[in-house]
């Protein structure tokens, strides 16, 4: 499960979502255009907040993702991450 505010959400969700919907296409030929979107989403449980209070805080989040973007960019140069931080 990814957080909704996590860098990358709406990618895995799209993601998963195709792997189901090419699943059913491919294994039982059903197809919809009737399916979830990423901005239809809204917050029912805030599961962050119960993370938070195991330890990892939002701040150790937003340090994480810090983390993540200078590695990529130290290893993939040529390539730019305009991804905003929250």
């Amino acid at each position: 499960m990814v957080s909704i505010d996590h860098m990358n959400a709406e990618f895995y969700f799209n993601r998963d979502v195709e792997c189901v919907r090419t699943f059913f296409k491919r294994k039982f030929d059903y197809d919809s255009d009737d399916y979830p979107k990423f901005s239809d989403i809204t917050r029912k449980y805030n599961l962050d907040v119960e993370l938070e209070a195991s330890g990892f805080t939002k701040q150790m989040d937003i340090d994480l993702n810090k983390v993540i973007l200078n590695l990529f960019s130290c290893c993939l140069p040529g390539h730019s991450f305009n991804t905003q931080i929250i």
